[in-house]
């Protein structure tokens, strides 16, 4: 059985270890991968694909808007449900400009990321993702756990645009 960005063998929780793990679970999901070399390239549509360094386990997308380069490090298991994430709003539709990871804010001493913030072209509304790994989910969407649900709101009112802020594993 599998989870986005992890899988499950015989009831017990795993996360992918390496690039190579990511793209071998995209085969079996019937997705066309192509290798050449150290990179392995999933085609998405004419114009957007994803390349995984099978060496360096990283991932890229030409055109995405980031704030930080640490978020396509996939030797974090959080940017493994990242990833997954990604290639959902890409086959969907949603095109690479409207896509921001790591998006930043000064607030105090030090800046805050959010992971991921979609932004409609159309009427400038924003969607905003904080996204975890499947083993931290419940933790950070506990209503109980104040501090957590306070970081994801934080974000949300830096942008006066916002209409959804979410978790997402």
């Amino acid at each position: 059985m599998y989870i986005c960005g992890a899988k499950i063998k015989h009831g017990i929780m795993e996360t992918f270890r390496s690039s190579s793990e990511i793209v071998h679970f995209l085969r079996q999901k019937g997705e066309t991968i192509n290798e050449s070399g150290n990179v392995a390239t999933l085609q998405l549509n004419s114009e957007i694909k994803i390349e995984f360094n099978l060496l360096t386990n990283k991932y890229n997308i030409a055109g995405l808007c980031v704030g930080k380069n640490t978020i396509f490090d996939l030797k974090k298991p959080e940017n493994h449900s990242v990833v997954m994430l990604l290639i959902k709003l890409l086959k969907k539709g949603y095109s690479v400009a409207s896509i921001t990871l790591e998006k930043s804010w000064q607030t105090g001493h030090s800046p805050i990321y959010l992971d991921l913030m979609l932004r409609n072209p159309e009427n400038n509304d924003v969607f905003m993702v904080e996204v975890k790994a499947f083993s931290e989910f419940k933790k950070f969407a506990n209503h109980e756990n104040e501090s957590k649900v306070k970081q994801l709101l934080s974000y949300a009112m830096q942008e006066r645009n916002t209409k959804i802020a979410s978790f997402y594993s």
